[in-house]
């Protein structure tokens, strides 16, 4: 009897990211959003969205059905319920969520590289580096940006991180 060895359900199989660089660059100049912010807004959206999501599955599955189905019961909808419930007990997981795929955004490099030609549209991290890459550098103008690329992300980071610790563990405890 023989038997079928099935390949292990792993990263491996998954796309990467930049496999899906030219499709989105192809797709963006057709609808001519390539060199425009919306463009790299919907980027960044395309691939925060799945990560963002992830966090709230977990925020919003730590809150008890039992108090979604008490405001049923007095008389709340599914909206109300919603709006006056699960949305404030899990305020820490949709703060969590948009922090880290804040932090995830600002941290890309290669689509907006590919997707903005001009200066006007380059976020810090892609102006960084073309600063360096300049013959003549201007190093106040080149460490007042890279000062600016790192002062953002750490101040959120430190002005938030009690809610990113309890968002990221409410849905770790049943």
């Amino acid at each position: 009897m023989s038997q079928v060895i099935l390949p292990k359900p792993d990263a491996d199989l998954a796309l990467p990211g930049l496999a899906t660089l030219i499709a989105l660059y192809k797709m963006a100049s057709y609808v001519h959003l390539d060199n425009t912010y919306l463009g790299i807004i919907l980027v960044y959206a395309s691939g925060a969205v799945p990560l963002g999501l992830w966090i709230m599955h977990n925020a919003f599955n730590a809150i008890p059905v039992s108090l979604e189905e008490a405001a049923w019961i007095d008389g709340a909808g599914r909206f109300r319920t919603f709006w006056k419930i699960a949305l404030p007990l899990a305020r820490t997981g949709v703060a969590a969520a948009g922090i880290i795929t804040f932090l995830f955004s600002w941290s890309q490099f290669t689509f907006p590289l590919v997707l903005s030609n001009g200066i006007t549209t380059e976020p810090v991290t892609v102006l960084l580096p073309a600063l360096m890459a300049t013959r003549q550098v201007a190093f106040t103008l080149e460490n007042s940006v890279a000062v600016l690329a790192i002062l953002i992300p750490a101040a959120l980071v430190l002005l938030l991180n009690r809610w990113i610790v309890s968002g990221l563990l409410a849905g770790g405890v049943k």
